[in-house]
């Protein structure tokens, strides 16, 4: 598959289910989904284990979103990586917007804010970017594509 989107959940039984359903819904089609359950003391890992493939689920003692989603990529199977947090939902052509991006300019960072006002404002960072501090994560939100050896984030 092209891109694995990564899930970061703690205690969000109540949401995670739309999340996963709305990666899953894509227009986009060549992806899996892994939801890294961060310690939850609810039901979000049993909601999440429910799904079928493409969707997989990681387990790990509590450690924070950010270290949920460190393993998300480790355990990403796909090239590209997109996130997607436990409480948010994608736009239906969210990856397929953020995938051609990626194709058209490659070499950086593609981002979309999953506004739902029909035209998706767009940011693309670089390594090197002006002021930045050089490790191409895209700051503010949770989408971003960094490239990386291996996988870039989308």
């Amino acid at each position: 598959m092209r891109v694995s989107v990564v899930i970061p959940a703690f205690d969000a039984q109540a949401t995670v289910g739309a999340a996963i359903s709305s990666a899953l819904w894509q227009t986009y089609r060549d992806l899996e989904v892994v939801v890294v359950d961060d310690g939850s003391r609810d039901s979000t890992g049993t909601i999440a284990a429910a799904f079928p493939e493409p969707v997989r689920v990681v387990r790990q003692e509590n450690a924070g979103v950010a270290a949920a989603r460190n393993r998300g990529i480790a355990q990403a199977q796909g090239e590209l990586i997109a996130f997607c947090d436990a409480d948010d939902v994608l736009l239906p052509q969210h990856l397929e917007e953020l995938v051609a991006t990626f194709d058209r300019h490659g070499d950086g960072i593609a981002t979309s804010p999953g506004v739902s006002t029909g035209a998706p404002v767009r940011r693309r960072y670089t390594r090197d970017r002006p002021g930045g501090d050089g490790g191409g994560v895209a700051s503010g939100g949770t989408e971003g594509l960094a490239p990386a050896p291996a996988k870039a984030v989308v």
